[in-house]
């Protein structure tokens, strides 16, 4: 998952599935049969943690990147639980000591998403670096 900014006033959701394959044909075919979903309810996203090959479908290194595009100054709050999907970002920056797993908040800049809570996330880059 990469989050970045989007100069609409709306967010979007883009989705890209790839494969390998012998040939295109084949690696085309195998990326259309990617299962991936996620929900959404009100604001709130919820993404799936894999994405699914169909019954006897051999592995091809198929593979989804979602790219969230959001509008400056939207507020993020990001379950802990995504860390390990997140693309240039570390949530551990902006979470207090041992809450791996809790949420965070985040707020979308012209430079990318930032912590909303900058002492938090100094102290906490400092003291890993």
């Amino acid at each position: 998952l990469h989050i970045e900014l989007n100069d609409a006033p709306k967010a979007l959701l883009n989705q890209t599935f790839s494969s390998r394959g012998s040939n295109f044909e084949t690696a085309l075919k195998s990326a259309q049969l990617i299962n991936y979903s996620f929900s959404q309810t009100d604001s709130t996203l919820q993404f799936e943690g894999n994405a699914h090959l169909q019954k006897n479908e051999l592995w091809r290194g198929q593979e989804v990147k979602l790219t969230l595009r959001v509008p400056k100054n939207t507020r993020l709050i990001i379950d802990g639980n995504l860390n390990r999907y997140l693309q240039n970002y570390n949530l551990r920056y902006c979470q207090p000591e041992d809450t791996h797993n809790a949420p965070s908040e985040w707020i979308m800049t012209e430079e990318g998403i930032k912590c909303k809570n900058d002492t938090l996330y100094q102290k906490n880059w400092e003291k890993r670096h």
